[in-house]
């Protein structure tokens, strides 16, 4: 009976190890996924930062051509502005020498 108890508690033990083994290569293979899911979001991170920089740039850009666009406005109402007084004068008839 000692040999049946001790050939049960060998099987078991053998159970055991597989049992082990099982769970190590399974928490192996989980940690290689968690450092690949890691490794992409730092990816991702870095590719948002970059995106957030390129926006920020055109952002400025754009207020950029909003200024000038503003300035050229300006510029062209007060030519407008020179064009009807010296269209008034000359049909006035008055020359005005500088």
């Amino acid at each position: 009976m000692d040999q049946e108890k001790e050939k049960q508690q060998q099987l078991r033990l053998v159970q055991l190890v597989d049992e082990i083994d099982y769970n190590e290569a399974t928490i192996k293979a989980r940690r290689d996924e968690l450092l690949e899911i890691n490794r992409v979001a730092v990816s991702v991170n870095g590719m948002m930062k970059d995106l957030a920089e390129m926006v920020n740039a055109q952002g400025e850009r754009i207020s950029v051509v909003a200024k000038n666009v503003r300035e050229a406005k300006d510029n062209a109402q007060g030519g407008l502005t020179e064009v009807q007084k010296a269209e008034k004068i000359q049909d006035e008839g008055q020359c005005v020498v500088m």
